[in-house]
């Protein structure tokens, strides 16, 4: 249980890393024949990074949704506490 938490943390606060591996694969994937305002990029890239989160907690402890949801709530909040900016904003 505490791992899949620590996976949900993790998730969200490296979505910044993640988005331009997202970008690109979104990209390749479509062929850049649809394009993908900052918004729903960032979007994509939450729900890609949870994703990837869920498939591991399944993988390698129990893959329970709750604690996976709560670490990805501390995860989004946690950057804000330390003095740095939101995981969803550019500016």
């Amino acid at each position: 249980m505490i791992l899949t938490f620590i996976l949900g943390v993790l998730a969200l606060v490296l979505v910044d890393k993640a988005e331009p591996y997202v970008k690109r694969g979104l990209e390749n994937l479509f062929m850049a024949e649809i394009r993908f305002s900052g918004g729903e990029l960032r979007l994509a890239t939450v729900l890609a990074s949870l994703l990837a989160a869920a498939i591991l907690a399944e993988l390698f402890s129990d893959g329970d949704a709750i604690p996976l949801m709560l670490g990805a709530c501390v995860g989004l909040v946690l950057p804000k506490l330390m003095g740095d900016k939101w995981p969803g904003s550019k500016g």
